[in-house]
């Protein structure tokens, strides 16, 4: 037997230990102890484990290569798999994966059409889809997509056309809180050594709410205190102040924002200002986000503080620079994700 045989052989052999060491102590065991035993990938067991539940024994023994190629997928089938992977998520089809990886896909395609993959192939179907392995970016698990895309192709353009016939602005509205430990981000050092920064022993903060346009302006206000109804329409009323026009408001679901005394400020005001809101866990759809991270990150190239004032003042000093660079602000209105904004 040639060494690549006897190589193939042992391989199967491991597989079908593995999974017959799963199945036999399933109550008292896990893919990764099981893994750990076998000193193999803990996606390796898990899929081997699926493959063995759909497909019985023969489905994870050795096959012999040549005389019975490996199946492969037609078109339709290929079409269907690309689908649920840019459509869903791993655990939306009840698969036991967080994301889509290899070995998910593996389990997608023996689920749907009873064909066993091995990895590489896998790898090669992924390549020949223009697909890569990339970081997610992170959406809240309640995010109700159907909703988004209402607010994007309905609700939003509603609003602008209602802003354009009363003459209205939109600004877009959100709040955040600044530590003074926002300062820490990466600094250089010798490699191999943790650099040390001293900090104060007290933690300050100081809260913002502010506004943004498409065009550019940008508003805001800072305060200590817990985040109320009553610093809220504090903030509603400069905004009224600081223009003859009526305002609409998008924000978010935030309970403040909905609250009796908000309802019945604005109600008394509906002349001059409307609140709309956004769909629920949808923090990447409203611009004054991204002027958050802005905010934040022009923070650790400060100078540390010492006291609560001094945080404020920096605050203040960033926000008026911001302040002062229309384009900068427009930005925040052209993520990916904002550019519904600009209608």
């Amino acid at each position: 037997m040639s060494t690549k045989n006897k190589d193939q052989f042992a391989q199967a052999e491991i597989r079908i230990r593995a999974t017959e060491y799963y199945i036999a102590n399933i109550k008292t065991t896990t893919y990764k102890k099981t893994a750990e035993i076998f000193n193999v990938g803990e996606s390796s067991v898990r899929l081997w484990v699926n493959v063995f539940r759909k497909g019985g024994a023969s489905s994870i023994e050795l096959k012999k290569r040549g005389n019975t190629p490996e199946r492969k997928l037609n078109i339709s089938q290929e079409k269907k798999v690309i689908n649920a992977i840019l459509d869903k998520a791993p655990e939306q089809l009840k698969l036991p994966f967080c994301l889509w990886t290899r070995e998910s896909v593996g389990v997608l395609i023996n689920d749907k059409f009873g064909i066993s993959l091995s990895l590489s192939t896998i790898g090669r179907y992924l390549k020949k889809w223009n697909m890569t392995p990339q970081k997610p970016a992170n959406r809240f698990y309640e995010q109700n997509s159907e909703e988004v895309k209402k607010w994007l192709d309905r609700d939003y353009p509603k609003i602008a056309r209602k802003a354009k016939k009363e003459g209205a602005e939109i600004q877009w509205c959100d709040e955040t809180g600044v530590y003074s430990r926002d300062q820490i981000g990466r600094t250089y050092s010798l490699k191999g050594q943790t650099p040390i920064i001293k900090n104060p022993s007290m933690k300050y903060k100081i809260n913002m709410i502010s506004t943004v346009t498409n065009r550019g302006q940008l508003k805001f206000m800072m305060y200590k205190e817990k985040f109320t109804s009553e610093i809220f329409i504090s903030f509603l009323n400069r905004l009224l102040k600081s223009t003859s026009r009526k305002i609409f408001i998008i924000l978010d679901n935030y309970r403040v924002h909905k609250s009796v005394k908000v309802k019945g400020w604005v109600k008394k005001n509906k002349t001059k200002i409307a609140l709309y809101f956004l769909p629920k866990y949808s923090p990447e759809l409203n611009p004054d986000e991204y002027l958050n991270n802005d905010l934040k990150q022009q923070i650790k190239k400060r100078p540390k503080v010492k006291t609560a004032d001094d945080l404020k003042v920096q605050i203040n000093s960033i926000m008026k620079m911001i302040q002062k660079e229309k384009k900068r602000v427009k930005g925040y209105c052209n993520t990916k994700n904002t550019r519904y904004a600009n209608i």
